[in-house]
């Protein structure tokens, strides 16, 4: 009974980790579950279906804003400056 026990707690961790594995995988690496990706300047947008027409104006918009904000460090545009 202890056996089948130890056996049960053994491969459920197993099966955890291996989940946990997998979750970590599709987290770091979103090309695995898209089919397609755009690059719009420094954004890269992975989607399955097709962008609206106006998608690049939102994203080159949103870009704009970012860059007009006080936390912004334009020697460093891919970190933002913490105040």
């Amino acid at each position: 009974m202890k056996k089948k026990i130890l056996r049960l707690l053994v491969y459920g961790l197993g099966l955890s980790i291996i989940g946990l594995l997998m979750l970590v995988l599709f987290l770091l690496n979103p090309s695995i579950s898209y089919s397609t990706h755009t690059k719009i300047g420094q954004c890269t947008v992975y989607h399955n279906s097709p962008l609206p027409n106006d998608f690049e104006i939102i994203v080159n918009k949103s870009n704009y804003l970012i860059q007009k904000s006080e936390l912004y460090d334009s020697e460093n545009p891919h970190r933002p400056m913490l105040k």
